[in-house]
């Protein structure tokens, strides 16, 4: 079991059968993202980890990866993760 798991619904289930796409950007405020990734958790959500190059200076991929148990998007490929989270029937 993914340590994300174990928290998963600790606080409530408010968010429960949410798909947040959590993008972190080059700013001071990544920081923050850890402890943020993990309360929407601990509320029920599902997140998916995107990360900019700049974001990756202020907090790696490792953390956003250990946070959410998902594999982090980084970069465009072709398996167009963005359109399948977000895309006209997309699911987050």
């Amino acid at each position: 079991m993914h340590p994300s798991e174990r928290i998963y619904k600790e606080y409530s289930d408010v968010l429960e059968g949410k798909k947040i796409v959590f993008v972190v950007s080059g700013s001071i405020a990544a920081i923050n993202s850890i402890k943020t990734i993990r309360e929407l958790i601990r509320r029920g959500a599902e997140v998916f980890p995107v990360v900019t190059e700049d974001a990756k200076k202020i907090v790696g991929e490792a953390a956003l990866q250990f946070a959410t148990g998902k594999e982090v998007i980084s970069e465009i490929d072709g398996r167009v993760q963005h359109v399948a989270m977000c895309g006209e029937s997309g699911s987050a």
